[in-house]
């Protein structure tokens, strides 16, 4: 019994728009939350950019003005105050070999990066994002030319832009949970006020089943169609009955004339067989 409620449930026109609006709800969260997704991580790349980008024009003013050694201080002060673990800076020859860097005990597994000049901007430059050996989290590199033919390279952990969209994609898994659970019991209200007025039409018509031929559809707000409905029903009912009283009606007379004949043919009948008879003999 207990499973064929539950099979009658999942054929119900109610439980399917329910999961109409459940998955309605469901795939426009899921394209807010790509749209949200690519528009942060596309400004969380172009930041990150941004700011290699302008610490590399300080350094190659830097390292024009002062040489290798006073880029080489300036190395160590910037890794010392953004974290030598978040983040790298080195000079390289052409021939690839280190000439001066900032301390890279914690990037060992890093390889120099040499520029090719099909994948290089406009300006030189170079962006690229790379796995590193002993990190969790990948790093965005930049490499560009100084003016005497080295490479300057500098590196950031994307731990934090990684840490935030982690961050995001958790909100939006709950997010997706409330919007499914909040757009099924939004499909399942609309439609339950949907389906009533097709219920009541269902119950009027139990009721005539069983002789009530009274019973009406009562009109209320489920909707233009579902009162044109009830209206057309009510009317077909209301012929109905017309015809049902109609039909009584000529079978009370049919039997009323009928009655009166045979009344009389019994009356005579009986009159003949109680009464005196003369027989000739």
């Amino acid at each position: 019994m207990c499973w064929k409620k539950k099979s009658r449930l999942f054929r119900t026109l109610t439980f399917r728009l329910t999961l109409w609006y459940a998955g309605l709800f469901g795939g426009l969260s899921l394209v807010v939350f790509l749209a949200v997704y690519i528009s942060l991580t596309s400004s969380l790349k172009q930041r990150i950019d941004e700011e290699l980008l302008s610490e590399a024009n300080e350094f190659a003013s830097l390292y024009t003005d002062y040489g290798v050694e006073g880029l080489s201080a300036e190395f160590q002060r910037e890794a010392e105050s953004s974290g030598e673990r978040r983040s790298f800076f080195r000079l390289l020859s052409p021939q690839q070999e280190i000439i001066t860097s900032s301390d890279m005990s914690d990037w060992k597994g890093l390889a120099p990066i040499p520029l090719h000049p099909t994948t290089m901007q406009e300006n030189g430059v170079r962006y690229f994002t790379v796995f590193v050996p002993g990190h969790r989290h990948k790093a965005r590199i930049l490499s560009t030319p100084t003016a005497d033919g080295n490479v300057l390279q500098l590196g950031m952990t994307l731990g934090d832009n990684e840490l935030l969209m982690e961050r995001y994609q958790e909100t939006f898994g709950t997010a997706l949970v409330v919007m499914l659970i909040c757009g099924s019991l939004v499909g399942w209200l609309t439609a339950r006020k949907a389906m009533s007025g097709v219920q009541k039409v269902t119950r009027t018509a139990t009721g005539i089943g069983k002789g009530e031929l009274s019973r009406r559809v009562s009109l209320g707000k489920e909707g233009v169609e579902i009162e044109e409905l009830a209206f057309a029903f009510n009317e077909m009912l209301e012929r109905i009955e017309t015809l049902v009283r109609e039909l009584k009606e000529v079978t009370d007379n049919v039997a009323h004339d009928l009655r009166s004949p045979l009344t009389r043919i019994r009356g005579i009948a009986e009159t003949t067989l109680t009464g005196k008879q003369d027989i000739d003999i």
